[in-house]
């Protein structure tokens, strides 16, 4: 069996047997789902090397390349290790079609990065759909799950006709048969609608709200694989498909991918600084991340579009251990809430720290990952400089403002949760880390390894989808990295150097007198100011209010129809005959005048 094949059709296989774990075993289905995703990973990563179609019968066809295998591998890696998380996760038994749905998922995003015709994309796509909302729906809130699977669901619909009429717009069945150009309403359609099903995806503006949501009412193991990581990655893989493969794009385009990527960005983070829950927290900065995936694309330049997809591959890695750590913060202190956190660091030490590097690297701060790939964007953007006018100024400072907030959001989380004073009522577990702990240590060295090591890390496979990319600017990686490393170890011989020395303890004051705990300052207080400050207290506001909510704006304008029509709705039979006339007339005079 070719080994893509394997990672379709072996973990697709575990799902359908993982329906039939005996109820008293079901606390092992993780180990199944982590087989499933072990084989993504093998068939994955046994597979570099080689770019030929692999074919499964006379007209279903795959084909691996570079940025396929690449995207398997990470799903597999990403799959197990959530997999093995998740067994010291849950408290309680899963049913069965939870590690079905998982294993399901795992296939079904394997076809579609290696899908070479569009019956094989269509069907797998909507399997990720289907297996989206019913995690959700098995895992977290009823509503989340309805209102991921309208805003999901509509769009992977679109993501159906599109693909339909792409296919009739070109000659030849297969996927990577070449460009077609938008010189036809018909192809404008294909390209529209394949656009919305990968913006959604990927959780960028305006198709994002299900993503927060998700965020906060689902498992951490669902939260974490989805909209966090998987989800992201075969949203951004459509959009270059169709950005640079599929269609031949103008520089009109190019525009309005800029627009939302900046929008994306600077909104999500803002929307960030605000909460309170650190789950939804985490999921505004899903949103956030997105954008910055979307603008590196929109550049249209090699090195940006290297950096639009590193950047897809960094967020999947900090991402996920941002809300891994979140859940062992949840499972240890029995809240997510910020204002009732705080100085968990020294009960937590190993989560801690796989969150802090995690957070720093989403960031952007060096010689971490999510610096390496914001720097390529970045420079993608000023070359990208003289064909875009003066708007480029423009990109470029939503993409560093946004960096800033990102790391002012963090600052905020990192006191809120483990550094500053906690609160009295909080009582805490210590850390007791089994199967979380090879996800809390193997995300935050990938962040630390392509950080440092990008040149034999992330390049090689950068250039072999870009071409060569080289590294702007004047940064060495390796050198910023011995130097934090050196200070780290100095200032550990410093602490066990002078640990033994006795200091004075002196007591904390507040205008002469001493603060007890319930008058700690929560790291929620740190940037109230802003969300009380004109015109961003007018912006949370319409937030709130749900005025920037899609699905809010379209259900209440659906719901104001269906009132009206509640109000005709009289039970008098002569109303109904004067309405159907009145309609016939209208429908006569519409057609024949």
């Amino acid at each position: 069996m070719d080994l893509i094949l394997m990672s379709v059709a072996l973990p697709a296989f575990i799902g359908f047997a993982a329906l039939f774990i005996p109820k008293k075993l079901r606390n092992y289905g993780s180990f199944a789902a982590a087989a499933a995703a072990l084989s993504v990973l093998i068939g994955g990563l046994s597979s570099f090397g080689e770019y030929r179609n692999f074919f499964f019968a006379e007209e279903i066809a795959f084909k691996a390349d570079i940025l396929s295998l690449i995207l398997i591998t990470l799903t597999g890696a990403f799959g197990f290790l959530t997999s093995l998380y998740s067994r010291g996760y849950f408290k309680k038994n899963r049913p069965g079609l939870f590690w079905s749905l998982l294993c399901w998922l795992f296939a079904a995003s394997s076809a579609v990065f290696s899908a070479d015709t569009a019956i094989i994309m269509v069907v797998s796509w909507g399997i990720a759909g289907a297996v989206l909302s019913l995690l959700v729906f098995i895992s977290g809130s009823h509503s989340s799950a309805k209102k991921t699977f309208i805003i999901v669901g509509s769009t992977d619909a679109l993501m159906i006709i599109g693909m339909a009429v792409f296919i009739l717009s070109r000659s030849g069945g297969y996927l990577s048969s070449t460009s077609i150009s938008l010189n036809e309403p018909l192809r404008w359609t294909a390209f529209i609608t394949l656009f919305i099903a990968a913006v959604t995806k990927a959780g960028a503006m305006p198709f994002h709200t299900w993503i927060p949501d998700v965020s906060v009412s689902s498992a951490i193991p669902v939260t974490a694989l989805l909209p966090a990581s998987i989800d992201k990655m075969l949203g951004i893989y459509l959009l270059k498909k169709i950005m640079t493969d599929w269609f031949v794009i103008s520089g009109g385009m190019n525009l309005v991918l800029m627009i939302v990527g900046s929008v994306t960005v600077v909104g999500g983070v803002f929307m960030a600084l605000n909460q309170h829950n650190l789950k939804k927290l985490l999921g505004y900065h899903t949103v956030s991340q997105a954008g910055y995936m979307v603008l590196g694309l929109g550049t249209a330049t090699p090195v940006g579009i290297a950096g639009g997809l590193l950047h897809m591959v960094n967020n999947s890695i900090y991402k996920q251990g941002l809300f891994l750590g979140a859940g062992v913060v949840e499972n240890n202190a029995g809240t997510s809430d910020l204002d009732k956190l705080g100085g968990l660091s020294g009960k937590l030490p190993v989560t801690f720290t796989s969150f802090f590097i995690c957070a720093m690297a989403i960031s952007g701060l060096p010689p971490l990952s999510g610096f390496v790939s914001k720097w390529l964007i970045y420079q993608g953007i000023i070359e990208k400089g003289p064909a875009a006018g003066g708007m480029w100024a423009l990109w470029l400072t939503a993409a560093v403002f946004g960096s800033a907030l990102t790391l002012a959001s963090f600052i905020k989380v990192l006191h809120s949760v483990f550094l500053g004073q906690p609160s009295a009522k909080l009582r805490v577990k210590k850390e007791r880390l089994r199967w979380e702990l090879p996800a809390l240590v193997f995300l935050p060295a990938a962040c630390l390894a392509i950080g440092i090591f990008p040149s034999h890390t992330a390049y090689p496979f950068l250039e072999a989808i870009t071409g060569p990319i080289g590294m702007p600017g004047l940064w060495d990686s390796q050198l910023a990295g011995g130097f934090l490393l050196s200070g780290i170890a100095v200032g550990v011989v410093f602490y066990f150097l002078f640990r033994s020395f006795s200091f004075r303890v002196s007591p904390v004051y507040i205008g002469g007198e001493k603060p007890d705990r319930e008058m700690r300052v929560s790291g929620v207080d740190f940037y109230k100011t802003i969300e009380e400050a004109s015109p961003f207290k007018e912006m949370y506001g319409w937030a709130r209010k749900g005025f920037f909510d899609l699905y809010e704006l379209l259900k209440n304008f659906v719901f104001y129809w269906i009132r009206i029509l509640k109000v005709m709705h009289t039970g008098v039979l002569n109303t109904y005959l004067l309405w159907v006339v009145v309609g016939s007339v209208l429908v006569f005079l519409a057609i024949f005048l």
